[in-house]
C-alpha cells in the first residue's frame, strides 16, 4: 500500500495536490485549497470529471465557459451540508 502522508504544498492557496500517479490510484484526485477574500484558483481538468466542494465560506466559480455565480454559504464545516458543483469532463 502506497504511503498515504500527505505533506501540505502551500502554493497559491493550494494546500494539498494528489493525484492518482502520485498516489497510486487509478482513478481519484484531491485538491484542498485555502482560499483568503479575493484570492482565486484555476486549473485545467483534461479528461477528468471534477467536483469542486466549498467546506466553508463562499467563492464564485465557472467553469467551461459558464458562470455559477457566488456558491456556498456556512461559514464553518459544522454549519449544515456543504455546497458542491460538478464539472463534467472535458
Amino acid at each position: 500500500m502506497p504511503n498515504l502522508l500527505v505533506k501540505p504544498e502551500g502554493a497559491n492557496g493550494r494546500v494539498t495536490h494528489v493525484t492518482p500517479d502520485n498516489a497510486g490510484w487509478t482513478y481519484v484526485g484531491f485538491d484542498l485549497h485555502r482560499m483568503k477574500p479575493g484570492e482565486s484558483a484555476s486549473g485545467e481538468t483534461g479528461d477528468r470529471e471534477v467536483c469542486l466542494v466549498w467546506i466553508s465560506g463562499k467563492g464564485k466559480a465557472s467553469a467551461a465557459g459558464q458562470d455559477f455565480g457566488s456558491v456556498g454559504e456556512r461559514m464553518n464545516p459544522f454549519e449544515g451540508a456543504p455546497h458542491a458543483l460538478y464539472v463534467p469532463a472535458g
